[in-house]
């Protein structure tokens, strides 16, 4: 399973449930795109982020901070879809 984050208001309770449980999750786009959004926070990435789902991503957190803690075990994943030039491919 990935996508668990920018889908609803609880963001964060999500990735704390998968963790707490050691559930296999993967790493879906929108982790990727989180993740990317982070490395460059005044970039398009953000924006773009932003703009899919991480404004409800980040106020699922009390101080509207991606938690550490959580943005290294995204990064931990392995990935679900690969960027590439032309758009998104990932298994159907």
């Amino acid at each position: 399973m990935g996508d668990l984050i920018d889908r609803g208001d609880e963001s964060a309770a999500v990735v704390d449930w998968v963790m707490a449980r050691a559930t296999e999750s993967l790493l879906g786009n929108h982790e990727h795109m989180c993740l990317e959004a982070h490395q460059a926070p005044t970039s398009m990435a953000w924006q773009g982020w932003v703009a899919n789902g991480g404004h409800k991503t980040l106020a699922s957190y009390a101080n509207g901070v991606v938690r550490p803690e959580h943005l290294a075990w995204m990064a931990q994943r392995p990935p679900t879809s690969i960027w590439a030039k032309n758009g998104w491919f990932m298994p159907a």
